[in-house]
């Protein structure tokens, strides 16, 4: 049987008599399925690559040495010439607008809330740095009209409004202070005479 690309068979011409096939000449043996689930063979090759990388491993000496030494720096926390007056762990929120433009609390950060007197002029500002980058999240000065009320929502939280210095311009803003518990509230009720914060 004859095809367009020459004679024979499409893929060789079947009355051929050689015994070799598309891959190559067939095993002497013929194939065999005998050994598929037989595991491979181990050979002492991967107990002598395990002792060579053992060996460059205690062979390693390398040192690296910094390309800039840099030394301790003193760094000043702004708070150094003030006393604390007043401090306990909180958590702060901002009463602001959300990315839909809703107005809601949204939370600025956990950390400690500090009462701090200046020794100089007698000033008292609160600040609030976030535990973990001592970002500034609530830094005021306290006035008499900044007073205190209890959360509505929730009995372990205070709420006041202030003019906040923390960001990079000052702004008016409703904060809410939240504590562990009920009994942090009212400690803070006793320790802050008449619900002012000064």
């Amino acid at each position: 049987m004859s095809n367009a690309f020459g004679g024979g068979n499409l893929f060789g011409d079947a009355s051929a008599t050689t015994s070799g096939g598309l891959f190559g000449d067939a095993p002497a043996g013929g194939f065999s399925f005998a050994n598929v689930g037989a595991p491979p063979e181990t050979t002492n090759e991967t107990e002598e690559d395990g002792d060579a990388a053992e060996t460059l491993e205690e062979e390693c000496g390398a040192t690296f040495e910094p390309l800039v030494q840099l030394s301790l720096q003193q760094v000043c926390s702004g708070e150094d010439d003030e006393d604390v007056l007043f401090k306990m762990r909180a958590k702060l929120f901002r009463f602001g607008k959300d990315v839909g433009g809703d107005a809601c609390w949204k939370e600025r950060g956990k950390g400690e809330l500090k009462l701090l007197k200046n020794k100089e002029n007698g000033k008292v500002r609160v600040l609030l740095r976030v535990d973990k980058t001592r970002k500034i999240r609530l830094n005021h000065f306290v006035y008499p009209e900044y007073e205190l009320q209890p959360n509505p929502t929730n009995d372990q939280a205070w709420v006041y409004a202030a003019v906040d210095f923390s960001d990079e311009k000052p702004e008016e803003s409703k904060f809410n202070l939240k504590f562990g518990s009920v009994e942090t509230v009212s400690y803070t009720h006793l320790t802050l005479p008449t619900k002012r914060i000064v």
